[in-house]
C-alpha cells in the first residue's frame, strides 16, 4: 500500500512531465487516503466544501467563479444542461476518477487557467491536480509524511520543499492570507 507521500511524489512527477491527466490519478489517491486518515465517515462533497478555500486557491488561483457559467450535462449529477458549481464539478471529477481510475468521459485537463466548454467536452484547468494535492499535503493528519527534497511546491510566490508543507495547514493559511492582503 502506497503512502500519501508516495502518491504526492507520483502526481508531481507526472505533472512535471506535462502529463496532467495521469497526475490526477495519484492526486485523487492522496486525497482519498488523507480523507480516510482524517475520518471514518468520508463525505467527499463535505470535504471539498470545507477545504474549498485551499483547493480553489491552489487549483484555480485566478478564477473568481462559484458556478460554471457554461450549461453542461453531467449525467451523474443531472440529466439536464445546467450551470454546476465548481465544487460540484471538483467532487464529481474526484469521485469518478477514484471509482474508475481515469477522468470522466468528456472531461479534459488543459494548461490554460480557465474552464471552457467545447461541444459536449468540459475543459478544466490542470492545476486541479495541485488543488487536490494541497488538501493532502497541508492536512494535519499527514504531518509525518516525507518525500525527497527534490520535490518543491510553489504556493503563490512561496516555494518550499513539499516535505516542509506536510501537515502544516497553518502555513497554507498564512500564505493565502498574505497573498490576499498583497493583492487587495
Amino acid at each position: 500500500m502506497k503512502t500519501v507521500g508516495e502518491f504526492v511524489q507520483e502526481a508531481i512527477d507526472f505533472a512535471d512531465r506535462g502529463l496532467s491527466e495521469l497526475a490526477l490519478i495519484p492526486a485523487c489517491a492522496a486525497f482519498e487516503l488523507t480523507a480516510q486518515k482524517a475520518s471514518s465517515d468520508i463525505n467527499y462533497r463535505k470535504i471539498v466544501d470545507e477545504n474549498w478555500w485551499l483547493i480553489s486557491f491552489l487549483g484555480f488561483p485566478h478564477s473568481t467563479l462559484l458556478y460554471l457559467e457554461l450549461p453542461i450535462v453531467i449525467k451523474e449529477i443531472s440529466p439536464n444542461p445546467r450551470n454546476h458549481t465548481l465544487k460540484d464539478i471538483v467532487t464529481f471529477v474526484l469521485t469518478h476518477t477514484l471509482r474508475n481510475g481515469k477522468l470522466p468521459e468528456n472531461v479534459y485537463l488543459r494548461p490554460v487557467g480557465k474552464f471552457e466548454r467545447r461541444g459536449s467536452r468540459l475543459l478544466i484547468p490542470h492545476n486541479l491536480v495541485f488543488g487536490l494535492l494541497g488538501y493532502a499535503i497541508f492536512n494535519p493528519v499527514n504531518k509525518g509524511e516525507t518525500i525527497s527534497d527534490k520535490y518543491w511546491l510553489d504556493v503563490s510566490s512561496f516555494k518550499m520543499f513539499v516535505s516542509e508543507f506536510f501537515g502544516r495547514i497553518d502555513l497554507a493559511e498564512r500564505i493565502i492570507k498574505l497573498h490576499r492582503e498583497s493583492n487587495s
